[in-house]
């Protein structure tokens, strides 16, 4: 079982099903992600809330929310299971 950790570059426990972190490849498709949306984002000038335009520093904040999010989904579906393979 080590040697399979080692070749994929995970925990054992990860293996057994015990640890939900990010491996470098999810952390790889984060940074992905995120640079494709600030891309995206960065052509559209005007950000509002509520009717309000959003300062640069409201911007960012919502930026890392949405990594944050990102990241809380990633870890979440480790632990999915398709109907089908149950």
């Amino acid at each position: 079982m080590v040697k399979v950790a080692d070749y994929f570059n995970v925990s054992i426990d990860y293996l057994l099903g015990r640890d939900h972190s990010l491996n470098e490849e999810d952390e790889k498709d984060i940074a992905k992600i995120m640079a494709k949306m600030k891309k995206q984002l960065a052509n559209e000038t005007d950000w509002m809330f509520d009717g309000e335009a959003m300062n640069p520093v409201t911007i960012e904040l919502l930026l890392q929310d949405i990594e944050q999010q990102e990241r809380i989904v990633k870890a979440l579906n480790k632990n999915y299971i398709p109907k089908k393979n149950r």
